[in-house]
């Protein structure tokens, strides 16, 4: 007997009364599935808003010395970003694990900005001794000292960069710095210290044989500042 015709056996071995109360109980249990999976639906439509929501309320801008200097990459996620004029995001770093912001210093990446000193005025509208001393360590080209403490403080040196910008968040503007340390940034920064592709060590300008890179800058042969 297949299963039609069971089933046709049964219903007309029913009574009218039966068959309404089978109809009753089928149809609520329909009502029920039913219920049941625009319950599910809705959970899961909530649990998409809570997870945007979530998503929306922790995202945001952080200074990139924090997240390197607290070790928090395995906390923050950075973000690629994708400027108006650009066809992809990238990475403030060449990858998403370097921590050599090469896509900061050759302008790809334009959330940056320049870092502010604020300093008291004397009688003289002019600051004060101790503070014109303290900035004037930050005048290029910085010593040795100060240039590692940057790169320890995951900061870039403008030695560094390639490009510049005249205003908070401006336009990028193509610019070879006055005593430029790409070579010696880049090995800080290095996981392994391996001395970058194209790098070539020094004592002096003597040993900078390559009429590209004429100028030895902080132990490495470098193109010849602006």
């Amino acid at each position: 007997m297949t299963f039609w015709n069971a089933l046709s056996h049964f219903w007309s071995g029913l009574s009218n009364a039966d068959k309404i109360n089978f109809t009753i109980a089928l149809c609520t249990g329909v009502a029920a599935v039913a219920a049941a999976y625009s319950a599910l639906l809705a959970r899961r439509s909530i649990r998409g808003a809570l997870e945007e929501f979530r998503a929306q309320a922790f995202l945001g801008i952080l200074a990139a010395d924090y997240i390197e200097s607290k070790n928090l990459r395995a906390q923050v996620r950075v973000l690629a970003f994708e400027d108006s004029a650009q066809t992809c995001a990238v990475f403030p770093d060449s990858t998403a694990s370097a921590h050599d912001k090469r896509n900061v210093r050759d302008g790809h990446y334009p959330i940056w900005g320049l870092l502010h000193f604020f300093a008291a005025l004397g009688s003289d509208g002019l600051p004060y001794d101790k503070s014109i001393t303290f900035m004037r360590q930050f005048a290029e080209p910085l010593s040795p000292e100060m240039l590692d403490a940057f790169i320890e403080a995951s900061w870039v040196p403008n030695c560094a960069m390639m490009v510049q910008r005249d205003a908070e968040l401006g336009a990028l503007i193509a610019e070879i710095p006055p005593h430029p340390c790409g070579c010696h940034f880049d090995a800080k920064v290095s996981p392994s210290g391996k001395v970058p592709d194209g790098c070539k060590a020094c004592k002096s300008n003597d040993d900078c044989n390559d009429p590209q890179k004429p100028s030895c800058n902080f132990g490495y042969c470098e193109v010849a500042g602006k």
